[in-house]
């Protein structure tokens, strides 16, 4: 079963991850009373440890949407000043690519803003 500690307190976490029953409180330092909880359940630890993965997983996953955002948004600005000194035809030329990286953008930050609701 696996565990959450708020203050010096520990409680069982659900399945929707939400805080559960109170396992009991602690004097001392409530991270050695976690680590004792962990020791006696060993399916417990495995399951925090999947738990800690999918969030470095996650944590990883967004800082690469994040990182394509911002090159997305600076070409998009770039382009923009280029724009300013170019002829009818090239200035044509690059709106089009403009465009396509504003639908790209828009991709991009459905895809960010799903996850994070």
């Amino acid at each position: 079963m696996p565990y959450t500690a708020v203050g010096k307190c520990v409680y069982k976490k659900s399945k929707s991850g939400e805080r559960g029953a109170k396992v009991g409180c602690t004097k001392g330092d409530v991270h050695q009373y976690l680590r004792a909880l962990y020791a006696n359940d060993p399916k417990s630890a495995k399951n925090e440890i999947a738990e800690i993965k999918n969030s470095v997983i996650e944590a990883t996953k967004y800082a690469e949407l994040e990182e394509n955002y911002m090159n997305t948004v600076e070409g998009i600005k770039n382009s923009y000043e280029e724009m300013a000194t170019m002829g009818h035809k090239d200035f044509l030329k690059k709106l089009k690519e403009v465009m396509k990286m504003n639908k790209d953008l828009q991709k991009l930050h459905k895809e960010y803003s799903k996850d994070i609701k």
